[in-house]
């Protein structure tokens, strides 16, 4: 089973099939300012600080997390980490995210992409060549 996501920072969007047991469970672990069910789109917005919650409570049902717009994904990480604009492209932040947001973006999408849960190899390098970049940017300030 799929369930697919979109970013539109800071929050997450995700559809899935529907199943009562998975959404009594979201409603009990992310707290009612940081979900909502969007009928019209019928899909849940859920806010950027609970989607590792979220994502593990979709896997934990079986559910493969997969971006909704693949291609847009590919395009984004096909380009080479050179710069700090790059890599916070990569990882869906803007400038001036601070180092908590970073290590937080990473970690979601690092349980996403990764290879071991179905993710592609070359995507989980760019996101931890864009995590290094920014992390070592933040340390020299």
């Amino acid at each position: 089973m799929n369930a697919y996501y979109e970013i539109r920072w800071p929050f997450y969007y995700v559809s899935f099939s529907y199943d009562p047991d998975l959404i009594a469970c979201l409603k009990d672990e992310i707290p009612r300012g940081y979900r909502k069910w969007v009928p019209e789109s019928k899909v849940w917005q859920i806010s950027g600080d609970y989607w590792g919650i979220a994502a593990g409570i979709l896997t934990s049902f079986g559910y493969t997390l997969r971006d909704a717009d693949t291609r847009r994904w590919q395009q984004e990480t096909k380009a080479h980490t050179n710069d700090d604009t790059d890599a916070l492209r990569i990882l869906h932040l803007t400038e001036g995210a601070p180092p908590e947001l970073i290590v937080a973006a990473y970690r979601v999408l690092a349980k996403i992409h990764h290879p071991d849960r179905g993710g592609g190899n070359d995507d989980m390098v760019r996101i931890n060549l864009a995590y290094e970049r920014l992390r070592a940017k933040t340390k020299s300030e």
